[in-house]
């Protein structure tokens, strides 16, 4: 696949606010069919010719290299997938064929296929040429040649020259051309076909004819709509969210075919409620004009999808009807969704493996939010892709991205959505860009590959080129998507988002419908409320637009026991409170509220502990049984010196055993005050001195714990 190219040469230079934006050059995948009418029924031929019979035509070029038409049976001849197969009528028998694209960059074409016979009109006044087309469109010449003196001399009528760039015709698309001011009343009337081009595309021609004009015969060729906003060009929105619903204008485009000027025609559309016309308007034999309705069509104000039709009519007898009518156009209201594709590819973009992006704008017409951009990657993406979307101001320049993406196999021919990292709030009267992108990867492969569909007024879709750092417009419309909606938020049914182990807490969103619960990369719920059992990270997206996360904790309690002679004690927690009890049977004990217990008669106990309103019981209880024993069963001696103190104590103990020793210090509530873990110790003597100089005056208890015992202490703050 070929390199994506630029040209300056196509349109000047475009700049809006401090931004550079040019044309973009051929793309190997820069496309979209162009509206336009396909085959329309023709009264009887005057002369006609399928490409059944190769000497009927002769082929002379002065291209360098020598490149000619051919007369092929191919159907899939096309060096552009939507056009395999061509379509023609009588494929089978052949059609004539010329690629400028296979001959590269360096190629120059200047062909010519001419009929080699000789057609006699002598008595007929008003003629038109017709034929069948497939074309793609850069910036190459197709005329049609015709002679009136057996080929002495020619009169040149060009054709396709009012298509977009980078655009494709119908397959196939029939042309008309009225020749009557070269061969109406001719006998010796020869015509011919002339390519002019140098690395643009194709063109592809058949069932030739020559038909009597009709009297009267306008043809509707296309409709320019859309919504005019910020930006200051009409953009086609076929989505459009409830919050930005605005007026719709349509013009149809018009030509005259016919012999005689049309004195009234007019377009017309009609959609829902909506019936909208244009004044009635003299249109010229062979002139084309836009005509735009009168009244704009105003979407109703639910969700839902409203289907227009278009047609253009007079007060005269068309000769052919067929052609008053164009394609329908759906345009949907959503909750959340702003698109400009027309919803189904026609054609891609991609940068063969360098850096790129692609990018649609977007006016705003009531103050709203956005999270997120959707996209759609081509099935010829590369899985493994790394890509991001990008949210951009009205010049291109950054507001906020994605975390980088890597496509999946399932991604592929499907919309995606991308959160972006930060919720953005879009400000009414102002235009945004939402871009999707790739880094690139070296040109190993062609990475990531982005549909298109629909075609783009200038400026309103843009290209960036990694490799020249340069933003290009381009006229085929990315299916990039923006994503609107005031963000949700999140209430849960605890302050402090704790979860109590064994528990459950609830979080409500803001949105009463719509809802996606998200954790983990998972959905875990759709509803209003959402109960949580678990740790996580939650957010909710309603509306195309994402939460804030939250985050839920579970408390953790450390309720483990241990016991020495009479005394029983749990390592302090700051902020908990306690509460012991006795077993058999169970009953609270008055005043045992600290995280140590001095049992008054041997038994069994245990200790509830409560933080953040959340409690453990210790489990199984601890047996006390040595109330008459000393207490300090695990120390040979213990002492705290001085007490009372005022800026340092001195906690001395003597082990009678190698021990792991944790040493707190808790007011009389069981606040934790003071805490130290001192590893393992040997027996023998051991000393900790504490700095006391920010403890308040008052009685403190010192506890020394132990795997075999603990020793407890009063200490007298004094100052």
């Amino acid at each position: 696949m070929k390199k994506i190219y630029f040209s300056l040469l196509l349109v000047s230079v475009g700049f809006y606010g401090n931004t550079q934006t040019k044309s973009v050059k051929k793309s190997a995948n820069l496309t979209d069919v162009a509206s336009k009418n396909p085959l329309s029924y023709q009264k009887i031929s005057l002369w006609e010719d399928d490409f059944s019979v190769l000497t009927n035509w002769e082929m002379t070029n002065t291209s360098v290299p020598a490149v000619d038409w051919s007369i092929i049976t191919n159907p899939d001849a096309s060096p552009r997938a939507e056009f395999r197969p061509f379509a023609f009528t009588s494929m089978a028998n052949g059609y004539a064929f010329i690629n400028s694209d296979a001959e590269g960059e360096a190629g120059i074409q200047s062909s010519v296929l001419t009929y080699t016979g000789v057609i006699d009109l002598s008595t007929n006044t008003n003629v038109s040429l017709t034929f069948e087309q497939a074309h793609r469109r850069y910036r190459e010449t197709t005329s049609v040649l015709v002679s009136a003196d057996n080929g002495a001399t020619w009169t040149t009528f060009v054709v396709n020259e009012s298509m977009v760039t980078n655009t494709n015709s119908a397959n196939p698309e029939l042309v008309q051309v009225d020749i009557s001011s070269a061969a109406a009343n001719m006998s010796q009337v020869k015509i011919a076909f002339q390519y002019d081009g140098a690395f643009d595309w194709f063109w592809a021609i058949d069932d030739v004819k020559i038909i009597e004009t009709y009297q009267n015969d306008i043809s509707l060729n296309s409709v320019y709509w859309g919504t005019t906003g910020a930006f200051g060009v009409r953009m086609p929105y076929s989505k459009v969210p409830l919050s930005q619903n605005q007026a719709i204008d349509f013009s149809g485009v018009v030509k005259n075919i016919g012999v005689l000027d049309d004195a009234d025609a007019q377009f017309n559309v009609s959609g829902g409620a909506y019936t909208g016309s244009s004044a009635a308007t003299l249109i010229p034999s062979n002139t084309t004009d836009t005509l735009d309705a009168i009244t704009q069509a105003t979407l109703p104000a639910v969700l839902g999808i409203t289907t227009f039709d278009f047609n253009t009519s007079s007060s005269a007898t068309d000769g052919n009807s067929a052609n008053n009518s164009i394609a329908s156009r759906n345009i949907e209201i959503t909750s959340s969704q702003y698109a400009r594709d027309m919803g189904v590819q026609t054609g891609t973009a991609y940068n063969q493996g360098q850096g790129f992006q692609i990018a649609n704008k977007f006016d705003i017409f009531t103050d709203i939010q956005t999270n997120s951009i959707s996209f759609m990657p081509a099935s010829s993406s590369v899985v493994g892709a790394t890509v991001f979307v990008r949210l951009l101001d009205v010049d291109l320049n950054f507001i906020t991205e994605s975390n980088p993406y890597v496509l999946t196999d399932s991604d592929l021919g499907t919309m995606i959505t991308l959160n972006l990292l930060e919720t953005i709030d879009l400000v009414a009267g102002a235009t945004y860009v939402a871009s999707v992108g790739s880094l690139g990867n070296g040109g190993l492969d062609n990475d990531l590959v982005v549909a298109t569909s629909g075609v783009s007024e200038a400026q309103t879709s843009n290209y960036f080129d990694e490799t020249d750092q340069t933003w290009y417009y381009t006229t085929s419309t990315p299916m990039v998507r923006l994503n609107l909606g005031n963000a949700p938020t999140i209430t849960s049914s605890d302050v402090d988002n704790i979860l109590c182990l064994g528990g459950t807490l609830t979080l409500t969103s803001s949105q009463t419908s719509g809802n996606s619960w998200m954790s983990g990369g998972v959905e875990v719920g759709t509803s209003n409320t959402l109960s949580v059992d678990a740790a996580g990270t939650y957010t909710v997206t309603a509306g195309g637009v994402s939460s804030s996360s939250i985050s839920v904790t579970i408390q953790d309690i450390n309720s483990t026991t241990i016991s020495n002679g009479g005394v029983a004690s749990v390592i302090p927690t700051n902020g908990a409170t306690y509460q012991w009890s006795s077993c058999s049977p169970v009953s609270p004990i008055n005043g045992a509220t600290s995280s140590s217990f001095t049992a008054q008669q041997n038994g069994d106990y245990s200790v509830t502990v409560t933080i953040n309103g959340c409690s453990e019981t210790s489990s199984p209880c601890v047996t006390i049984s040595g109330v008459d024993l000393n207490e300090n069963a695990a120390f040979a001696s213990f002492s705290v010196f001085p007490n009372p103190a005022s800026e340092n104590v001195a906690i001395d103990f003597s082990l009678k055993a190698e021990s792991t020793v944790h040493v707190a210090i808790t007011d009389l509530s069981g606040k934790m005050i003071y805490t130290s873990n001192l590893g393992n110790k040997s027996t023998g003597f051991n000393s900790l001195n504490v700095n006391t100089s920010a403890f308040a005056n008052g009685i403190y208890v010192v506890n020394v714990l132990t795997e075999n015992g603990i020793a407890t202490e009063k200490l007298v703050i004094r100052k």
